[in-house]
């Protein structure tokens, strides 16, 4: 219960949603290890900061907020998510 675990289920969310996508592009099931952990370090790092971001810990707006979000993206999923 608690913020840790509101936190915990969202990188976990957001980490399935990011993995489905890549593999769709794959046309497979398996998710190479090495493109599973860009995925959690960027989901987890963007889990995080959206909450500070929501608790006005980081007083941006939501434009500039999803500018940041966008570009923080590394290139390398950039392939997968995009079309």
């Amino acid at each position: 219960s608690g913020r840790d675990s509101f936190l915990a289920l969202m990188e976990q969310v957001n980490t399935e949603l990011l993995c489905t996508e890549v593999r769709k592009k794959l046309m497979t099931e398996h998710m190479p290890q090495d493109i599973l952990t860009m995925i959690k370090i960027y989901c987890y790092g963007t889990v995080r900061y959206t909450c500070e971001w929501l608790l006005d810990e980081m007083p941006i707006s939501r434009e500039t907020y999803a500018e940041v979000l966008e570009r923080s993206l590394p290139e390398s999923l950039r392939a997968y998510l995009y079309p």
